[in-house]
């Protein structure tokens, strides 16, 4: 709902990158405050935040569900571009 307000498309979910026991991840061109979404969305401790920065390897930042296996993974900030959306 948040992406789609600030007309942040989402991609097609696919298996996790980091094996198929992670379920599916959708993608998105933004950078998260996760802070304050944490805050304003009132997130669950069943929510993770995880920025991995592998450089070379990929780096991304990634909100993921412990319960249903489902994350979105966003850009790694240290990498993101000028014209890359912010969703706070």
């Amino acid at each position: 709902m948040e992406l789609a307000r600030k007309n942040i498309p989402l991609g097609e979910p696919r298996t996790s990158p980091y094996g198929a026991q992670w379920g599916e991840w959708c993608g998105c061109d933004c950078v998260f405050d996760a802070n304050a979404l944490r805050k304003r969305l009132g997130l669950p401790d069943c929510v993770d935040y995880t920025e991995y920065d592998g450089r070379v390897a990929g780096s991304d930042a990634t909100f993921f569900c412990k319960e249903c296996k489902r994350a979105i993974m966003g850009c790694h900030p240290r990498y993101a571009g000028p014209l890359t959306a912010n969703l706070s």
